[in-house]
């Protein structure tokens, strides 16, 4: 799920996607453009479907996580 996606469906509003996540605005501002995991199945099931995680995505980047090392996939 990329954040640009996340701050569209809330209306641009960071504060708005801290407080449906009980998580900080700082944290949201911090994410990289694919959201953390964890984050994006919670949205998925927060917005009923609206907004989905990218179960491909994540997978492709474990697999090279596992293959290249952790700095690889920062």
């Amino acid at each position: 799920m990329r954040k640009s996606d996340v701050l569209s469906h809330f209306g641009g509003n960071q504060s708005e996607v801290a407080r449906v996540l009980g998580i900080t605005r700082a944290s949201v501002n911090g994410w990289p453009d694919l959201i953390p995991e964890a984050q994006a199945y919670r949205l998925e099931r927060l917005t009923r479907g609206k907004l989905k995680a990218d179960v491909a995505e994540y997978d492709r980047r474990r697999q090279q996580h596992r293959v290249d090392g952790p700095s690889a996939a920062a």
